[in-house]
C-alpha cells in the first residue's frame, strides 16, 4: 500500500475524532498494518488528540447509540471505539495505532487478554463442555448451585478463577507460564494420574499490544442505561514483561465464563457457552496498583512526559520517571 493511501486514511482519521466512523473497516485495517508509513510523530499525536478528547469530556454524560453501534447491549469500551472512528477487529496491536486503551468501571475486572484452551479440554478429558463443566442449575423459578456429584465427570466449576500454578477447585486443571512467556495448560483425571499438558500458548503474541503501555480510562455508568462519564484517566507503563510477572506473582486469575444458553428465549439449564476464559485483574488490584497519583493523566503534557518515557524503555515496571522530560523528539 503506498504511503500516500495511507496518510490519506490516517488524516480523515485525524482529524474527525470523536465523530464516529468516517473510515470504513477495511480502510482501517490497512491503516493498522501500514503503520510503519507514518513517523512517531504523527502517531503520537493521533493519540494525543484522542486523550485531549478524553480530557475535555471529562464528566460528561455520553450516550450509547444503539442503532449506530448495531448490537443490542454494548460496552462501554465498543461504544467509545465507535465514536473514536475504529471498527472491529482481529488485530493484536493496541487500537490506538497501536497504544491500548481500556474503558473501566470501578467494580470490574480488568480483562488483561482472553484465550480458550476448551477444545482441547474436551479433546484430553474426552468430555463435552457441557458435561465437564460443573454449573448452575435452573430448577422453577430459583436458580440453586448444583452439587458436583460426578466427580469422575467435572473438571471446572463455572466462571470459577484459577490461581498461578495451581490446582483449580476440582484438583484436575492448572497452567503456568515458563521463562520463554509460553502459557502451558495440564490436565490430570484425578488426584493419583499424572499431569498431561493438552494446550500451550505464547502470551507474548497476545501482550504485544501492551507494547507502548496502557492508556485506562476510569468510567462511572451503569451498562443498561447505555450511559457513562469519564471520572479519570491514566497513562500506565505496562509490557509484556510486567503482565507476565503480575500473572506469576498471582496478582491476575485466570477466569473462566460461561453463560446458559437459550432454546426458543428459554434458559434450558443444561447448554452452556463461553464469552471467553481470561486473565483478569481485581477491582482493588487495579485501584491501589495501577489508579495511582503518578499515572494519572490531567493534561496532555502529563501524557507525553510518560509516553516520553515508555518509548524510551525507561522504568517500564512501574515506576515513572518523574524528571521532565525532552518532547522534542515527538513533533
Amino acid at each position: 500500500m503506498s504511503k500516500s493511501a495511507v496518510q490519506k486514511i490516517y488524516n480523515d482519521l485525524l482529524g474527525n475524532v470523536g465523530k464516529g466512523p468516517i473510515i470504513s473497516g477495511e480502510e482501517y485495517q490497512l491503516l493498522m498494518n501500514n503503520l510503519h508509513l507514518l513517523s512517531s510523530s504523527e502517531i503520537i499525536h493521533f493519540q494525543a488528540k484522542v486523550v485531549e478528547y478524553i480530557l475535555s469530556h471529562m464528566n460528561n454524560t455520553i450516550e450509547c447509540d444503539n442503532s449506530l453501534i448495531g448490537h443490542g447491549n454494548p460496552h462501554f469500551g465498543d461504544c467509545f471505539e465507535y465514536i473514536l472512528g475504529f471498527h472491529r477487529n482481529p488485530l493484536k496491536i493496541g487500537d490506538l495505532l497501536g497504544l491500548e486503551l481500556k474503558i473501566w468501571g470501578k467494580k470490574s475486572q480488568l480483562s488483561i487478554f482472553t484465550y480458550s484452551a476448551e477444545k482441547e479440554l474436551s479433546q484430553i478429558s474426552n468430555t463435552p463442555t457441557n458435561d465437564y463443566l460443573c454449573a448452575k442449575q435452573k430448577k422453577g423459578s430459583k436458580c440453586t448451585s448444583a452439587i458436583c456429584i460426578e466427580p469422575n465427570r467435572h473438571i471446572i466449576k463455572m466462571n470459577e478463577g484459577i490461581c498461578y500454578d495451581l490446582p483449580n477447585r476440582l484438583n484436575k486443571l492448572k497452567y503456568n507460564i515458563d521463562d520463554a512467556g509460553v502459557l502451558h495448560w495440564s490436565y490430570r483425571e484425578n488426584v493419583n494420574k499424572e499431569w498431561q499438558e493438552f494446550s500451550n500458548l505464547d502470551i507474548n503474541q497476545k501482550l504485544v499490544k501492551y507494547n507502548h503501555g496502557l492508556l485506562l480510562a476510569s468510567i462511572s455508568g451503569e451498562r443498561k442505561d447505555r450511559k457513562f462519564k469519564f471520572t479519570k484517566l491514566y497513562y500506565i507503563p505496562m509490557s509484556p514483561n510486567s503482565i507476565i510477572e503480575i500473572i506469576k506473582d498471582g496478582n491476575a486469575n485466570y477466569e473462566m465464563r460461561y453463560k446458559k444458553d437459550k432454546i426458543n428465549g428459554i434458559w434450558d439449564g443444561v447448554s452452556f457457552r463461553s464469552p471467553g476464559w481470561g486473565f483478569r485483574l481485581s477491582p482493588s488490584w487495579v485501584r491501589n496498583n495501577l489508579m495511582i497519583e503518578k499515572y494519572q493523566i490531567n493534561d496532555i503534557n502529563d501524557f507525553l512526559k510518560l509516553r516520553y518515557t515508555i518509548e524510551n524503555n525507561q522504568d517500564i515496571n512501574f515506576k515513572v520517571n518523574n524528571e521532565d522530560s525532552d518532547l522534542n523528539s515527538f513533533f
